[in-house]
């Protein structure tokens, strides 16, 4: 279980570690033999033309992510497979990614002193699935249509909001344009404009979203 959660704004990872190195004496032992390193001479290395004013403890070395200038990737010493944040208020902290529910989170520390960041989807994460390509919507800078495949005729969500990345339908009626994502008991609607319709076997509810007018649900 992930606790607490942070919904502090990251960019999510063009690759992820695997989950069970968040936690447990794994994490724990790196992170003790890393600040023992880092009491002496600052020696680590960067690699790839990453830009940073953090020095790597010694035996670390550091490359760029992909797409990502806010961490960079642990590529040896005892913290390799982690990632280091290189901004904001955890600045120089190591931490693991991890996938849960269709979340990314950024853990850092283990034990009590674990810490969960979410990570707010990113458009350049998402690319067409194999068959799909996707072609830009006049006016709309914010979603594309999805030629080809099984989601053919569809659209994808690309805004940076919460559902970025989620294929939805348009529909129109009650004098709105509604982007229709899901099906069944997990079917909702979101008005261009700003109202969410949930829709499920049993109820129908309606709530504030964080729609805009100029913007997709």
């Amino acid at each position: 279980m992930i606790n607490p959660i942070d919904n502090s704004s990251g960019q999510a990872a063009s690759k992820s570690s695997n989950p069970g190195s968040a936690g447990g004496a794994s994490f724990a032992q790196a992170l003790a033999s890393a600040s023992q390193s880092s009491g002496d001479a600052q020696t680590g290395t960067i690699t790839g033309g990453l830009q940073t004013d953090l020095k790597p403890p010694r035996g670390e070395t550091w490359g760029p992510v992909d797409g990502h200038s806010d961490y960079a990737d642990i590529l040896g010493g005892p913290r390799n497979g982690f990632f280091v944040a290189l901004t904001g208020p955890r600045k120089g902290e190591a931490f693991v990614i991890v996938q849960k529910h269709d979340k990314t989170y950024h853990v850092y520390g283990s034990g009590k002193h674990k810490h969960a960041v979410r990570v707010q989807p990113h458009p350049a994460d998402f690319k067409p699935h194999r068959g799909e390509t996707w072609k830009p919507v006049e006016k709309h800078h914010d979603f594309k249509k999805i030629h080809g495949g099984k989601r053919d005729d569809k659209y994808v969500n690309l805004s940076g909001n919460d559902r970025t990345g989620k294929v939805f339908a348009i529909s129109h009626h009650d004098g709105k344009t509604w982007h229709v994502y899901g099906s069944g008991a997990d079917r909702y609607e979101v008005a261009v404009g700003g109202h969410q319709k949930k829709h499920t076997q049993q109820k129908h509810t309606e709530q504030k979203t964080d729609g805009n007018p100029s913007g997709p649900g």
